[in-house]
């Protein structure tokens, strides 16, 4: 038998090195979910699990997995379907995890100890991307600089990890810091040690090269910013120092970053003149009008297609537009997804699946509303970054973006609610 303090310390551990392994490979990531699902499911008593599903919350975070499963039915590629049931099984376990936990292991202190070491380990996978990238560019010779390896995609190759999400990690990270300086009593060599981290991650920020995370960051930050400065006064020096920054990182990184330059020149380009959209703002664009035709298609948007067969779809009217080779990568038999969790989960679902999303995505904001949580500062900046990013992505299509926000926002929700 296990005595209780063991099983707390192992509980942490678990916990910890679920978030440190975030921004690494998957493979490293599950294994860190494993020991959290042993660990947990060691200490869980029958009438906390009760109590759990007794709690509307607990169904909310729940609810798009519960309707995936439902999809399955009216699916008519199942093995599909169970793929992506599969890979979303993040949205059931992190509720259930969490939830079981008692309130000692998800007190202020430890909640404090995780978004540390989340914030750490996005720090030094960054920061092996780096140190990975120049030793690329000492054996080619520094001069003739390949800028493109320090930057977007080529940059995160060595950890394997999708730019867009690493991304998204430094952004809450640097969030993190921000908290911490705020509310957290520190000496002055760790202010310099925050400080240090908190600049390098802003300016991995701009060589990843995300706009919508960028523009989210910068939006949420300023709007905390100007609410921040009006309780305590500074109001007129937090909003020039947020907007410097803000002005000189975006007009540095258009400058120096060849892959943010093209894509917000395409933008602009197509902005002025659709029919003129060339490169990837044209493949979203024509993205876009797939998804509109299908779900105008005989009221799709009320039911969807099911999970299993969106992707199907969409890959029809890929080819009936004559743009199955271009938005078809090499090796793969589908095309790209809508690119929009909102549109996705129409898709997928119709409104019942919106309907899930969307309740995901918004009760647990009313919930941290209601209680004035200690972390609600922080966890706008999380959400508001997540929810922007669903705007032109499908993150819950992905093992990054699925186990990230299933865990945070079941943490956040969840915290108060343990060990009723």
């Amino acid at each position: 038998m296990i005595s209780p303090h063991i099983l707390k310390r192992l509980i942490t551990l678990s916990l910890i090195l679920f978030v440190c392994t975030l921004p690494f490979h998957w493979r490293y990531n599950n294994i860190a979910i494993g020991l959290l699902a042993v660990t947990s499911l060691i200490q869980v008593r029958i009438q906390k699990l009760k109590n759990l599903i007794s709690t509307p919350l607990f169904w909310i975070l729940t609810a798009v997995f519960w309707t995936d499963i439902l999809s399955c039915f009216f699916s008519e590629n199942l093995q599909e379907a169970l793929f992506l049931i599969e890979k979303r099984i993040s949205i059931l376990a992190m509720p259930l995890f969490i939830g079981v936990l008692t309130p000692e292991i998800l007190d202020y202190e430890h909640i404090i100890q995780l978004l540390k070491a989340f914030a750490y380990s996005v720090f030094v996978a960054l920061l092996i991307c780096l140190i990975s990238a120049a030793i690329k560019q000492n054996e080619i010779g520094w001069h003739e600089l390949k800028k493109e390896a320090f930057m977007y995609h080529d940059l995160t190759e060595i950890i394997e990890v999708h730019s867009i999400y690493i991304a998204q990690y430094a952004s809450f990270a640097i969030g993190i810091i921000l908290y911490i300086f705020l509310y957290e009593p520190l000496s002055l060599s760790l202010k310099i040690f925050h400080g240090f981290i908190s600049i390098f991650l802003y300016a991995c920020l701009f060589l990843l090269a995300n706009r919508i995370t960028i523009l989210a960051f910068h939006i949420i930050v300023l709007v905390l910013g100007i609410y921040l400065g009006y309780q305590k006064a500074n109001l007129r020096m937090n909003v020039i120092i947020i907007l410097s920054c803000m002005i000189l990182g975006i007009y540095g990184t258009y400058h120096y970053n060849p892959f943010f330059k093209e894509r917000t020149q395409e933008i602009l380009i197509s902005l002025r003149d659709p029919s003129q959209a060339s490169g990837n703002t044209s493949t979203r664009l024509f993205i876009l009008k797939c998804c509109k035709d299908l779900l105008l298609h005989q009221n799709t948007w009320i039911w969807g297609f099911g999970t299993g067969d969106s992707q199907q779809e969409l890959n029809n009217c890929y080819n009936q537009y004559k743009q199955g080779k271009i938005l078809t990568e090499d090796g793969k038999k589908n095309g790209p997804n809508a690119h929009n969790q909102y549109i996705q989960e129409t898709l997928n679902k119709g409104i019942i699946g919106l309907a899930a999303w969307m309740s995901f995505l918004i009760v647990p904001v009313w919930y941290l509303f209601r209680r004035k949580d200690a972390f609600l500062d922080l966890y706008i900046i999380f959400w508001f970054g997540f929810a922007t990013l669903s705007l032109t992505e499908s993150p819950l299509d992905m093992n990054k973006g699925i186990t990230y926000f299933s865990f945070f926002q079941s943490l956040f929700s969840l915290r108060k609610s343990s060990g009723l």
